[in-house]
């Protein structure tokens, strides 16, 4: 399977607020409740239209093709190595952060082990990066590498799993966020 970042275009488009902070995570074998209690979600508490406020902080589910899709638009918990390892428990995991720092990670698991996990611009190897992602993730890492970096952390994120993130995913995602203990 081969993607390409430029499907991920909407970051810098319709979901613009959306592009400066967030955190995509897919699990392809959890159920939502086993995802839920990795990320600590409190699923008997959903709120309409939550998102981070710096203060309490949000989650928001959705199953995409069979697979369990996680959105935070101001968290990063799906790139902690724990829940990464938790939710990859029979199949694969994989996870894109990006704030307007413009810091932006990468992480994948595989049956509960982690083999991946690091911020692209700390970088010049990449060990235990599944080969077929090493292309995507020296093209963000390049030197003078102007696409939208979370572009191709989200494109990493499909080709591992195998489970496209659309806008509309995220919107839909969005409607209800659960908070985090």
């Amino acid at each position: 399977m081969s993607v390409d970042p430029e499907d991920y275009g909407w970051l810098e488009g319709e979901l613009e607020w959306f592009g400066e902070a967030g955190c995509v995570t897919v699990a392809t074998a959890a159920t939502r409740g086993a995802v839920a209690a990795a990320f600590g979600a409190d699923l008997s508490a959903p709120t309409p239209e939550a998102h981070g406020d710096g203060v309490q902080l949000y989650a928001s589910f959705l199953e995409v093709g069979g697979a369990q899709v996680v959105v935070e638009d101001n968290g990063f918990r799906g790139n902690d190595d724990s829940v990464l390892v938790r939710v990859s428990d029979g199949g694969r995991a994989a996870s894109a952060f990006w704030n307007v720092d413009g810091v932006t990670r990468f992480g994948c698991a595989r049956d509960g082990r982690l083999l991946f996990n690091q911020e692209f611009s700390l970088l010049d190897r990449w060990p235990g990066l599944p080969a077929d992602l090493v292309p995507l993730a020296e093209r963000a890492a390049g030197e003078g590498a102007q696409e939208h970096i979370a572009a191709i952390a989200l494109a990493m994120v499909e080709q591992f799993t195998g489970v496209r993130v659309t806008a509309e995913n995220v919107s839909s995602a969005l409607r209800t966020g659960f908070p985090l203990r």
